[in-house]
Parts: structure tokens; sequence; C-alpha cells
């Protein structure tokens, strides 16, 4: 299958297909240059440690302002959350030449930030992961814009956030990704905003 270029797509309902575009059904995360690494002093909380899942990871990004600082450049920033789950939702859309059509597709949402009529999709892994799927961030950021299409006012985007978090050497390292999509017909029309990774260094 990888050296033919195939992945396999979930339609939905117990349904598959093959699709021949694994390149684009992945994306891999872009290394990140000496100017975009931070030290980020922070105390450490009662329950920074006691976990090391991917909710751990959020509430760490979260509650020591580093995710605040990477989306919007401003640490006192106050973003609605919301942790919506487990959602299904039909869409539609193309990956290279294929068309593909989901029924009752089920999709996890991580959490969900708003600020200032900008939605953040945030999706977090506990490891430095070297690729992912990009229908993990697609799915809800084509979800939430189609649940928003006669939203009023309309939102002034809809993107994607991954957190990575690991530990080396006596830090916890966390990368962030911001992602969006040119067209939300196609799931290969990722671009990269930024990249950052912080070295949380403890006081």
């Amino acid at each position: 299958m990888i050296q033919g270029n195939y992945c396999i797509a979930h339609l939905g309902k117990g349904q598959h297909q093959f699709v021949q575009a694994l390149d684009k059904w992945y994306h891999d995360f872009e290394p990140i240059d000496d100017n975009e690494r931070w030290t980020w002093r922070y105390r450490s909380s009662l329950l920074n440690d006691l976990e090391a899942g991917e909710a751990s990871t959020l509430s760490l990004a979260f509650n020591q302002r580093i995710l605040h600082d990477f989306l919007y450049e401003d640490i006192t920033a106050a973003p609605r959350i919301y942790i919506p789950g487990r959602t299904r939702a039909d869409m539609s859309y193309r990956v290279g030449n294929t068309q593909l059509n989901l029924t009752s597709q089920q999709m996890e949402i991580d959490l969900t930030v708003e600020y200032n009529g900008i939605i953040t999709v945030i999706e977090a892994k506990n490891n430095f992961l070297q690729d992912f799927s990009v229908y993990q961030i697609f799915h809800p950021v084509k979800y939430y814009n189609q649940k928003l299409q006669d939203a009023s006012p309309q939102p002034r985007a809809v993107n994607a956030c991954y957190v990575l978090r690991e530990k080396q050497k006596g830090a916890v390292l966390v990368r962030m990704y911001l992602y969006r999509f040119t067209d939300l017909d196609r799931i290969d029309s990722i671009v990269l905003e930024r990249k950052a990774e912080y070295r949380l260094v403890r006081r």
C-alpha cells in the first residue's frame, strides 16, 4: 500500500475506501528552527504532573499560558473554551483526485477555543510525532464551518492547533503548530501558519 501511495479512508457506518493519496492523507510536522524555541519558566501546580495523557498536555498548555502566547501573542487573553468530545457529521471533500462522501462520520475533538471571532480546534499528543493524519484536524474545522455557515456574526476564521509534549532532561518540551485550510472542499489544502517550541523549566 505504501509503495502504491494508498491509504484507507473511513466513510462512516462501517464503510471504507481505498484512496491513492497517502502522501496527502498524512502531513509531516515541520522542523522547529532555533529562533522558534523559547524557555518558559513556570511554577508547578498540585495536579501538573499527576497524569501523562493528552488531557494533561492540554491542561498544561492552557494553565501555563503558553497556548495564549502562541495563539494570540498575549498571555492576558481570555479565550472561551469548549470541550465537545465526540460528535458526528456528514461531509464531502476531495483528496487528490478522489471525491469522498462521509456519512455520520464520528470525530473526537480534544478542545476548542474561541477568541475575537477566531475558532481554534486543538489536538494534543503526549509525544513528539513525525507526522499526523490530516483528517484529525480537517474534519473538526470543516464541521465548525458547516455548523456556523448561517451564524451571525460569522467567525473570522476557523483554524487548528496541534500541541505535542515530551519530557527531556529535566524539562518539559511543548511544540505547537498552527494550521489552516485554504479550501474546505480539499483536505490537502493544509497550510502552516506558524510553529514554536516551549521549554518549560520550573522556578
